[in-house]
Formats: C-alpha cells, sequence, structure tokens
C-alpha cells in the first residue's frame, strides 16, 4: 500500500493544542477543534482491505484524514467531533465488515489497569483494618483494666462484622485452597479464629459463665490484615519506581511532514516516521538521528547520569532525554516495543518467576499446614489428658493454629526477588529471571570476550604491509571489496584506513559468506578475494608470510597473497579494577579470544588473568564446557558471543538498547561497563543471603512458638501478634536490600 502522507492535523489547530482527559483523547484549540485517534483494525486480511477502509472513511463526511497499515493492523484517523464521534466511525468500519477498537499502550495500559487494582485492593485493606482495629479495640481493654470487661453479647456484637465481613477473604481463600487440594495460610487464619468465635459463640448459647474468647478472632483477624497492608506497602514500593519509569515515555510525538510539524498520539507513529525533538523533551520512541546533535541523559535506562553525545547516525532510546539540541528521529520501534517496555516486560517477567530457592519453601509448604493441624489436635488432645480442661486445651490449640500462619515463609523468597531486580533494572542491570538473579552469586569462574568486551572495540589499522611484488593500490581495492561486505569492527577500522588514504571504492556485484572468528570470502564471477586469519588463507590454498608485527593481523589475498592490516585496539576504562573487584570475590577471570597469542598475551598481562587464544567460536564452547572451575559466567556482546553466553551457566550481555530483549544472555548490562558485572554478582549475593535470612525468621518465630503455645505459654492474641511480626520481619529485613551501592554508577 502507498505510503500516503494525508494526516496533516496542525492546520486545523489555530491555537496551542492540548490533550483533553476524555476517551476518545480529543485536541482541542481555541478556533477550530479535530479530535485523532489511534485504533486497532480487526478483519483485514490483504493490503486491498486496507485500501478499501481508507478509501470509504477518507470520502466520510467529517473525517479529516486517515491512514490504514495493513502490517500493523492499525488506523490513525483525524475526525471534526461537531460531526462524527467514535461510535459513528467504528460502526460505518463495522458495515464493511470489519472491527475498530482504540489503539493503546499495551504495556501502560496494563501497568495502570494493575496499579488501579491494586489501589482499589489497598484501600479496601485500609478500610478492612480500620474498621477491625476500631472494633477490636475495647475487646483489648480488660487485657489494661478487668472492670472494662464487656458483656458477652456486646463483643459478639462487635466481633461479628470482624469475623465474617473483614475476615470473609480468609474464609473464601481456604475454600478455593481446599478444593485444590491444597492448604494455605487462609485455611489457619479461618480455622483458628473460626474456632475461637463458635466456640465463644457456643457458651453464650449455654449460657455457660466461662470465658469467651471474641477478643483473639478478632485481633487476631485485625494483626493479620495489618501485614497484609505492610507487605501490599512493600510491593508497591519495589514496583514503583519501575512503572514510573515506564510513564516517563511520552504519549505524543512531534510528526515531521511536508507541511510541517504536527503533535500527535505516540500510538500513531510508524517506522520510518521522522519525529521532532526538542531540548529539555524526551525521546517518545526508539530510533536512529537523521538531524541536528545533541547530548543525552539515558540515566533511564542505564542508571549511568554522565551526558551521550549523540548525532546523525546515532541510536537514541524512548524515554531518554534529550539536553540541549533540536534533533529530528527516525522510529525504528512503535510504542510497545521501545526500550523501556521490553525492559518492563523484563523487570515483570523476573519479578513473576521464582528463584530456585523457593523450591525448598515449596517442599515446605506442603507439609506446613497438615503438620501444624495435627500438633493443634495434639496440644488439644494432650491438654485434656493432663487435666487442662476443654476451654484452656481448645485455647492452645488455637494458639497453635494462629502462630503458625506461613505468610512469612510465602513472603521470604518473592518479596526479596521484587525488590533485587527492581532496583538493578533502575541502575542499568537486567536479570532475565529470579533463576538467572541466583546463579550469577553462585560463578566461580568467569569468562571474558577480549575485543569490544575487556576492551573498547574501537580498533584502529596501525600499520599496513604490502607483500614483496604487489602493489598497495591492489592490497587497498581487495581489502575495501572484501570487508564492505561486514559490520564487524575490524571490517569498519579497515575501511575508514583505506578511505582516508584512497577514499571509498566503488563495487557491485559482490557476494559475500562470513566465517565466524576466521574470516570473509567475496566472490564475483571468476574472483575471488579472502581476508582474514592466516589459517583462514592456508584453508584455502594461500600460502602466509610469518610476520612480526604487533596488533591483530588480518590477511588479504586474491589469487596470490596481497599483505596484511595490523589493528590495535585499548583496555575500557576500568576494566583493570573490575578484574581485580572479580578477583576479590573470589572468581576466576580468564579471557577468551580468537586474536593472535601475541595480542592476548599483552592484553591478559596487563589484566593479570588466565587467557586462551586463537579460539574459533566452538573452541570457546569447549573451554567453557571443560573448564574445572564451576559453575561458569561469560561476558561478551550478546550477539557475536551468544553460543558462549548460552553455554556458560550464567551470561552477561554488554551493550545498551540492541541487546536489550536478548536471548541468550541471563544478565543485561545496559550501561555497557565491566563494572556492572561485579554489581550483579554482588547484588546477586546480597540478594541471596537476604532470602536465607528471611527464611531464618519465618522458621524461628514457627520453631520457638508452636511449642510455647502448644504448652499454653502463648494466648492467641499473642500468637497472633507474634505471627504478624514475622512477615514484618520478613518485609522489613528485605527492604533493606535499597540500601545496596552500586559501584558502577558515577554520579
Amino acid at each position: 500500500m502507498e505510503k500516503k502522507r494525508s494526516r496533516s492535523y496542525s492546520k486545523y489547530l489555530k491555537h496551542t493544542p492540548e490533550m483533553v482527559d476524555t476517551p476518545v483523547g480529543y485536541y482541542t484549540g481555541v478556533m477550530e477543534a479535530i479530535a485523532n485517534q489511534g485504533f486497532k483494525v480487526e478483519g483485514m486480511t490483504c493490503t486491498a482491505c486496507a485500501s478499501r477502509i481508507q478509501t470509504v472513511l477518507a470520502r466520510t463526511d467529517g473525517i479529516q484524514s486517515v491512514r490504514v497499515n495493513f502490517a500493523t493492523e492499525t488506523a490513525g484517523i483525524a475526525w471534526d467531533p461537531d460531526k462524527l464521534d467514535v461510535t459513528s466511525i467504528e460502526q460505518r468500519v463495522k458495515k464493511l465488515g470489519y472491527g475498530l477498537k482504540p489503539a493503546v499502550n499495551e504495556i501502560l495500559e496494563k501497568k495502570k489497569e494493575k496499579a488501579r487494582e491494586d489501589g482499589l485492593t489497598f484501600r479496601r485493606d485500609m478500610l478492612f483494618f480500620a474498621g477491625s482495629a476500631l472494633l477490636s479495640l475495647p475487646l483489648l481493654l480488660p487485657m489494661f483494666y478487668s472492670a472494662w470487661m464487656l458483656p458477652a453479647l456486646w463483643q459478639l456484637g462487635l466481633a461479628t462484622p470482624i469475623q465474617f465481613i473483614a475476615g470473609a477473604r480468609f474464609y473464601k481463600g481456604a475454600f478455593h485452597s481446599l478444593r485444590s487440594g491444597g492448604a494455605n495460610m487462609d485455611v489457619l487464619v479461618a480455622l483458628g479464629t473460626s474456632v475461637a468465635y463458635f466456640y465463644s459463640l457456643a457458651q453464650i448459647y449455654l449460657q455457660s459463665t466461662g470465658h469467651v474468647y471474641f477478643e483473639s478472632a478478632a485481633v487476631v483477624i485485625t494483626l493479620v490484615l495489618l501485614g497484609k497492608i505492610l507487605e501490599r506497602r512493600a510491593r508497591r514500593r519495589a514496583t514503583r519506581a519501575m512503572e514510573e519509569l515506564l510513564e516517563l515515555q511520552p504519549e505524543q510525538a512531534r510528526l515531521q511532514e511536508n507541511e510541517g510539524e504536527t503533535l500527535i498520539d505516540v500510538r500513531l507513529i510508524e517506522s520510518g516516521d521522522r519525529i521532532v525533538v526538542l531540548p529539555g523533551e524526551r525521546f517518545p520512541l526508539d530510533g536512529i538521528l537523521r538531524e541536528g546533535s545533541t547530548e543525552t541523559d539515558d540515566s533511564l535506562l542505564t542508571g549511568e547520569s554522565v551526558p551521550v553525545s549523540k548525532s546523525a547516525g546515532q541510536q537514541v532510546f524512548a524515554g531518554t532525554l534529550n539536553l540541549n539540541g533540536r534533533v529530528v528521529l527516525e522510529a525504528t520501534t512503535d510504542v510497545n516495543q521501545s526500550s523501556v517496555a521490553r525492559i518492563m516486560q523484563m523487570v515483570e517477567n523476573a519479578q513473576n518467576s521464582r528463584a530456585p530457592v523457593q523450591s525448598l519453601v515449596d517442599r515446605v509448604s506442603a507439609i506446613f499446614v497438615p503438620t501444624v493441624i495435627a500438633i493443634a489436635l495434639i496440644a488439644f488432645g494432650i491438654g485434656l489428658l493432663l487435666g487442662a480442661g476443654f476451654t484452656e486445651s481448645l485455647v492452645r490449640a488455637v494458639a497453635v493454629l494462629v502462630i503458625a500462619c506461613p505468610c512469612a515463609l510465602g513472603l521470604a523468597s518473592p518479596i526479596a526477588v521484587v525488590i533485587a531486580t527492581g532496583i538493578s533494572a533502575s541502575h542499568g542491570i537486567l536479570f532475565r529471571n529470579a533463576e538467572a538473579l541466583e546463579i550469577a552469586g553462585k560463578v566461580r569462574s568467569i569468562f571474558f570476550d577480549k575485543t569490544g568486551t575487556l576492551t573498547r572495540g574501537k580498533l584502529t589499522v596501525g600499520r599496513a604491509i604490502v607483500a614483496p611484488g604487489q602493489t598497495e593500490e591492489a592490497l587497498f581495492k581487495a581489502a575495501w571489496k572484501a570487508e564492505a561486505g561486514s559490520e564487524h569492527p575490524v571490517s569498519q577500522a579497515i575501511r575508514t584506513f583505506i578511505e582516508s588514504r584512497v577514499g571509498s571504492i566503488d563495487l557491485q556485484g559482490f557476494e559475500y559468506r562470513t566465517i565466524p572468528g576466521a574470516g570473509i570470502k567475496a566472490c564475483k564471477q571468476s574472483e575471488t578475494i579472502l581476508a582474514g586469519t592466516a589459517e583462514f588463507l592456508h584453508a584455502n590454498g594461500i600460502d602466509v608470510p610469518q610476520l612480526k608485527e604487533p596488533g591483530t593481523e588480518v590477511h588479504v589475498a586474491n589469487d596470490v597473497y596481497l599483505g596484511a592490516f595490523f589493528l590495535s585496539d585499548t583496555l575500557r576504562d576500568g576494566a583493570a579494577e573490575a578484574i581485580k573487584a572479580i578477583r576479590n570475590l573470589g572468581i576466576q577471570p580468564v579471557m577468551l579470544t580468537g586474536d593472535r597469542e601475541e595480542v592476548a598475551a599483552s592484553i591478559a598481562g596487563s589484566l593479570g588473568m588466565e587467557y586462551f587464544a586463537g579460539l574459533k567460536p566452538e573452541d570457546k564452547l569447549e573451554k567453557i564446557a571443560s573448564y574445572p572451575i564451576r559453575p561458569t559466567a561469560m561476558v561478551g556482546d550478546g550477539i557475536n558471543d551468544a553460543p558462549a553466553l548460552s553455554r556458560a551457566d550464567a551470561g552477561f550481555a554488554m551493550g545498551s538498547g540492541t541487546d536489550v530483549a536478548s536471548e541468550s544472555a541471563d544478565v543485561t548490562l545496559m550501561g555497557n561497563k565491566i563494572e556492572e558485572v561485579t554489581d550483579a554478582i554482588r547484588l546477586s549475593r546480597a540478594t541471596i543471603r537476604k532470602i536465607y535470612q528471611n527464611l531464618f525468621f519465618a522458621f524461628i518465630y514457627n520453631i520457638i512458638g508452636i511449642p510455647l503455645a502448644a504448652a499454653g505459654f502463648l494466648s492467641p492474641v499473642v500468637a497472633g501478634a507474634a505471627m504478624a511480626m514475622s512477615s514484618v520481619s520478613v518485609v522489613v529485613s528485605s527492604l533493606t536490600l535499597y540500601r545496596f551501592r552500586f559501584h558502577s554508577v558515577q554520579t
């Protein structure tokens, strides 16, 4: 379908437009107004469908402009709200046999909906807790002064709303749990409080003078609700930073068209559209700068506060801040595929995943509730046998059920994972899942790719040597033809060197075959050019002389040997310090490279690390698989080193933006700094320590409390308070992860 530029909305807006908070998102002006909206089109089967919808709508009175895209199944429509509304447009399209519904920023809308639901749940919990606390307070007064004991019927009146309104969630949860064949915290709360409540109710019905325990049931429910509120607040705090990150992605963009600039909904932007971004604005989508230069604040993605210089041809990312230049951006993604959206998706996946240590909790939880119920029954029976009486024995059983609530046990791992993945993402370190978070802290050896990881990856040609009997012109032409087919840093460096000497060279019709770790073969009819390692040329029948030159060597030949280029690279800033820090963590650093022995020895020697040189990609896999110090990790660029990243127990991908969704890596380092490797490992270790610390808090309350409750030393009220404190202890313990310091962040 022809890409028709028919949407010039600015001519309809005589004054500065403002977004009005309505379902269709009107743009309004003082003199004239239009509405524009992005829609999702359903039922299209080919481009003819898109053309038909566009043609019919364009002829509709009141439609100002329309563009339908079959590839993305979207439509951008601008109309006069005085003549049409969204319903009439939808009906118009429906008559054509298609469906039309408003398009959304799917990830942002999902987050907003979840935030709304969480907010409603939190307010509901607060309401129930406040009501329960007010009703429970009179029941607790006798603890301070016995004369304040309320009549039993009054206690019944106060406890009943707490039991069956505020406590309804526990009955519902217990029902679903038992129906599925399991037993959870809700079972214990519902069972324990019901026993206390209905026993007290029976005392009233039988007109007994015995003590009633309405206060135990009411206070336990109140304390559990308090624990739920604290848990939810901790989770909201852990995810708030990520939600705020997503909301920083602008909802409008300034589209550049022949007629000028138009402020439109970012959902209408397509790949290839040009967007104007002014100083102080955030980039609405990922893309490539086509005009202008600026500095950007990428701390949103990388955690790095130092401005980054950007010029034409370089990539920028959605949500990052344009600091000081008017630039024109060519969009490369839609709103649901931007770097910010993908980061959010990765973080959400990680927070919803389960750490391997959780398997211990699962095994314990499977037998925990049945065991507690058994202990409560035993405590009741022993109490009767020892002459404690029915009432006292029942109180002991209730206290056992109440103190053993496993909410703290269930929180121990998830709350730490949620906090760790949230704070790491805000500092540019993305864990793919909870398993990656755990394994990163267990590695004992780390393999590093050399070029672009330990070194800057900005190779430069130091010297070119022409073979005897050949000319520099022949060497340069052949090298240009071979390297033109690759964007590898080596190829780019050689082309830059040749262009600085003789300019670019025209070529057409070559077919390229790249052999990873070896070289390039360029073919055109009867002409074949080789560029790569000495071994690569030898394998293709070319004799290569021994050359004693420093740097990475690239040999070039056609029918005969033509010469070689020697390239050099420099260490990354902070590489030496990062390797030292890794060694201080008790981890063995190892460099893997396909480069020559002399080059590898020089780099590894300056860093004081073990190395293996002259490796092909399959050789790297073998070294990782057979290395004796395990578990292993691999640090690479996330693309060229994908097999090695997958083979290692933990893969760390260096790079930002393009590597965000790398399927090969367990950890993506958005800041592209080696120091982030040590931060990821340190955070992993801190998180695992925190999980085990949380498990200690969860277990210690039960180990100490259950025997005391069974022996009659804890009343249900005190047991409920202890149970709530166990959850509070786990939450507070996990929140201390916010004190973790990232060494890679510069301020």
